[in-house]
């Protein structure tokens, strides 16, 4: 499963306990034959711990990582709309490794 960042869309709840992130979930790694359509997906994570992750994430990007990638835990299910709503238990943040050069 990946998901797009282009057309995120955040918003705090109105205690300011979680976050909730829309984002498009773009299957990858799949059989060709099984065609599984880009669709919604809506994850709410806990405030305190994506501020976690972005204080690690901009550490991250400080000591030279040119992208970070969020590995999320999630309990995931399927909105009557076909959308997928995911709760995120746990977070965490790597660095991404760098593209290899081409040799000329």
């Amino acid at each position: 499963m990946g998901t797009s960042r282009q057309d995120n869309e955040t918003h705090s709840a109105q205690d300011g306990s979680m976050l909730y992130c829309a984002f498009t979930n773009t299957p990858s790694g799949v059989p060709g034959e099984l065609p599984l359509s880009p669709t919604p997906l809506y994850l709410a994570v806990r405030v305190k711990a994506w501020n976690r992750v972005q204080k690690r994430a901009e550490q991250l990007q400080g000591e030279g990582a040119t992208s970070v990638i969020y590995l999320v835990e999630a309990a995931v299910s399927v909105d009557k709309d076909g959308s997928l709503l995911a709760f995120g238990k746990g977070i965490q943040v790597v660095a991404g490794k760098a593209k290899a050069k081409a040799e000329g």
